[in-house]
């Protein structure tokens, strides 16, 4: 089929049928507008046929009209989504790899200021030049670009220490496979060489290049250990994690062990079930997508999954599209997967669904495919009826509300998993500026003073107003299905269609979300040496036993209380979590207008600043509920008050 290739902002995918492969091939070229495609029809219908077709060549496949090589291509059956820890790390054969590595630099380096060139790389493989224990061209070529575009220096004038310092070993699959042992004792190997580096610069005056510890985290990332586990806790809702290495060890010989968390029993592979050896293999995935730089691994331009969902728990399903879109924005890849579930079809991404059926490739609403998974049944639908758009004061709030909403949607007796809530920033005011220049103009008004209230009058004094006359109007024109969620601030109430988080109760959202225990946590799992479990609650424990020790919680929140308020916690007020769990906290902690107390909070604890990078408003809030209430409690430590807002937008 001829025509544009780019539409609404996708790049296509177009299919095209060249001859059949087992009985199955395209009939009518398809056009596929989305990123992650699912597709979805009765058994029989080709889906799997079609997956092997583009593989093999017998159906064709462009994307931006680019006709796309077979080897660009990763096909992943059903039977092969299974994890694999390839252990063992050894430091001589490394070392030896990085030296023959350095030989064949020196070698050549003046050719990397070049672009990459075939047929040089097939010189060198026939002389065998760079196969001494070393990276080949490519491979290399690969690894000095990406070291010259992170260090800013042309690629021929990288230092030994610069190629030691960053060197990575080759990854031709990074589909549910990882050596964690390599990956962890690499990390702690390349931290004390950058020490070493440090010491020859400042000490001994060498010229060497070293880094800060802050640009070492944007260079080479948080701990392996630390950013593995989170995606784990998270997958498996805190029953795995990976084993923590012993940092100070010069004998790099970390072996990584899956393991209970709760037990620190070992866990093999083959001792999972289908589905979390499924869940591991997307864990894995999640992880290399985000630890490795697209420029030095091979990566598929189109990934095919034949059925990644079928021994996975509906609940499961929305992380897996979590791994794939990560697998998309991280790399580009086009992603197509085939299911024979409804929940699959229903968590899709808009605009991703395609049917089968007699050898034409059709985009269908969701309703239409779970209809045809059903056979006709229809009981099971997307009803309009049954979803909520609920305006919320900014996107961080959005962001903060949809991760507690789908954490709680199944669990929680209060809200209603048949009803789905979408939830959506106010979005920005107009310009001040812009009505003080129409003002001016039109209105001939030149005291700033009522400007200034005409400017507060058409924009709102808070963006509460902006949430309310949002959902107002809307609902003034039909729309019946809209909500809207607003903070406290003190003087706000609730109606039928607007709900306030925390009446009567805490000032704003950030009140809530800067949960002091939640606070805690967080710095302890990113610098566990600087906050220990000891200096939080005056107990020498195990983070995770402290989280069950609710003595040590109340002490923990009253030593917090005291540090930011600069007295003793008053203990006015209780504040509960959906585990069940109270605390008595302080009324002047929860009242205090929400910005000023994030700022009293940053300055009684400036490590929080490095979970607020961007200096954007709402960041702080967003890391603290996305990994203390979610990622390492599992929910547990979710304030109710979230809970209740949420259901009461269901009514």
């Amino acid at each position: 089929m001829g025509g544009l290739f780019v539409s609404g902002g996708f790049v296509v995918l177009n299919i095209k049928g060249q001859r059949e492969h087992k009985g199955f091939q395209l009939k009518i070229d398809a056009d596929v507008n989305s990123d992650i495609v699912v597709l979805t029809g009765k058994n029989g219908s080709g889906k799997t046929r079609l997956l092997e077709s583009i593989q093999n060549r017998s159906s064709e496949v462009r994307i931006d009209g680019e006709l796309i090589d077979s080897q660009e291509i990763s096909i992943v059956p059903h039977s092969s989504l299974n994890p694999n820890l390839s252990n063992g790390y050894d430091i001589t054969q490394r070392q030896a790899r990085i030296t023959a590595t350095l030989r064949f630099y020196e070698q050549i380096k003046h050719e990397f200021d070049l672009p990459y060139d075939q047929n040089r790389a097939n010189m060198y493989a026939r002389n065998s030049m760079g196969r001494d224990n070393g990276l080949d061209y490519l491979s290399l070529f690969r690894l000095i670009s990406s070291i010259a575009k992170t260090l800013n220096k042309p690629a021929s004038e990288l230092t030994d220490n610069d190629i030691i310092l960053h060197f990575e070993e080759p990854m031709n699959n990074i589909l549910g496979i990882q050596n964690i042992s390599s990956i962890v004792n690499q990390y702690i190997q390349r931290k004390e060489q950058n020490e070493i580096n440090e010491w020859k610069n400042t000490i001994k005056k060498q010229d060497v290049d070293y880094f800060t510890d802050e640009e070492f985290i944007n260079v080479f990332g948080n701990k392996p250990w630390l950013t593995i586990n989170e995606i784990l806790n998270d997958t498996f809702e805190g029953k795995f994690q990976f084993n923590i290495p012993d940092e100070a060890s010069k004998s790099y010989a970390y072996q990584a062990q899956l393991i209970q968390s709760h037990t620190g029993n070992s866990v093999g592979v083959d001792a999972l079930s289908s589905g979390e050896k499924t869940l591991l293999w997307l864990a894995l995935t999640l992880f290399n997508s985000q630890y490795y730089d697209a420029n030095i691994i091979k990566v598929p331009r189109v990934l095919l999954i034949d059925e990644p969902d079928a021994f996975l728990h509906p609940k499961m399903v929305a992380k897996m599209y979590k791994v794939l879109d990560s697998f998309h924005r991280n790399f580009g890849s086009k992603v197509v997967i085939t299911t024979h579930s409804p929940t699959t079809v229903a968590l899709a991404p808009d605009n991703s669904v395609y049917i089968i059926e007699q050898g034409v490739l059709t985009l269908v609403e969701k309703d239409v495919a779970i209809s045809e998974l059903l056979d006709g049944i229809t009981q099971i639908s997307l009803s309009p009826d049954n979803r909520r758009q609920v305006f919320v004061e900014s996107q961080y709030d959005a962001n903060v509300y949809q991760l507690i909403y789908s954490k709680l949607v199944h669990r929680s007796t209060e809200i209603d998993p048949k009803i789905s809530l979408n939830f959506i920033s106010s979005g920005p005011k107009m310009a001040a500026k812009q009505i003080e220049d129409k003002v001016k103009q039109i209105l001939r008004i030149d005291d700033l003073d009522r400007i200034q209230d005409f400017v507060q009058a058409v924009n709102g004094v808070g963006s509460c107003s902006h949430v309310i006359g949002q959902v107002d109007a809307l609902i003034e024109n039909g729309n019946n299905s809209v909500r809207g969620i607003i903070d406290w601030d003190k003087k706000n109430f609730s109606n039928n269609k607007i709900a306030v988080l925390g009446e009567n109760y805490a000032y704003s959202i950030e009140n809530i979300a800067l949960d002091p225990i939640c606070i805690m946590l967080l710095l302890h799992m990113h610098e566990p040496d600087k906050f220990t479990v000891f200096d939080i609650c005056g107990k020498d424990t195990s983070w995770f036993l402290w989280l069950e020790d609710i003595e040590l919680l109340q002490a923990s929140l009253d030593k917090f209380i005291l540090k930011v308020l600069g007295r003793d916690n008053n203990k006015d007020v209780t504040t509960s979590y959906i585990s069940g769990i109270n605390f008595l906290t302080d009324t002047e902690y929860l009242n205090k207008q929400g910005h000023s107390l994030e700022k009293i909070v940053k300055q009684n604890y400036p490590q929080l600043n490095a979970f607020a990078t961007s200096k954007k408003d709402g960041e702080l809030k967003w890391k603290i509920v996305q990994k203390s209430m979610i990622t390492y409690t599992d929910g547990k430590l979710i304030p109710k008050a979230f809970e209740s807002v949420i259901s009461s937008v269901q009514k």
